[in-house]
């Protein structure tokens, strides 16, 4: 059988179709290593945490629960696995930043990396749980019923904290002078 949603996915990994987890592996791998690297800033973090989260996916297969989206469930995964490891080693990194944006000049390449970097600087600056919130929702896009689910907390929750965090990281970017005041 070929499934055709995670659902199907996980119901054919779950009577043994492995070639079906291969395919969720391939489907979330990149999507999984994103976000953890933007949680850790550190690539080698970000490629044990992934292989950590896959593991444990397969692992705890048969607890997942259809009436979420698998997505959600996995990426909540990866956020715990990110956390425990963060507060293991307690330590941050630089960020990484080796990508070029095409159709773009040399100085506008570089203003934008130099603006990244300032902004990821800034963001690591700031408590892990801010950053949580800040990159769940604008960097992964994530809903706040998404959120809630990920973190395990109310809607108003995640609101009212996201609404701290950005206060906080955005009282950082004014004191590096990165924007300006209101």
């Amino acid at each position: 059988m070929i499934a055709n949603n995670d659902t199907d996915l996980v119901q054919e990994c779950l009577i043994g179709n492995t070639k079906e987890f291969e395919a969720l592996i391939d489907k979330y791998q990149k999507k999984i290593f994103n976000i953890v690297y933007r949680m850790t800033d550190n690539y080698d973090d970000a490629e044990d945490i992934t292989q950590s989260v896959f593991i444990k996916v397969y692992e705890k297969l048969n607890s997942f629960n259809p009436k979420f989206k698998f997505f959600s469930w996995l990426y909540r995964i990866a956020l715990n696995e990110s956390l425990n490891l963060m507060n293991q080693k307690k330590r941050l990194a630089e960020l990484d930043a080796d990508f070029i944006t095409q159709g773009k000049s040399p100085e506008e390449i570089y203003d934008e990396l130099e603006l990244s970097e300032r902004i990821q600087d800034a963001l690591m600056e700031i408590e892990l749980e801010h950053r949580v919130l800040i990159v769940l929702k604008h960097f992964e896009g994530f809903s706040y019923q998404e959120m809630a689910f990920m973190l395990d907390i109310s809607e108003q929750k995640v609101k009212s904290r996201l609404f701290s965090a950005r206060q906080v990281l955005k009282n950082v970017l004014i004191n590096r002078g990165i924007v300006g005041h209101d």
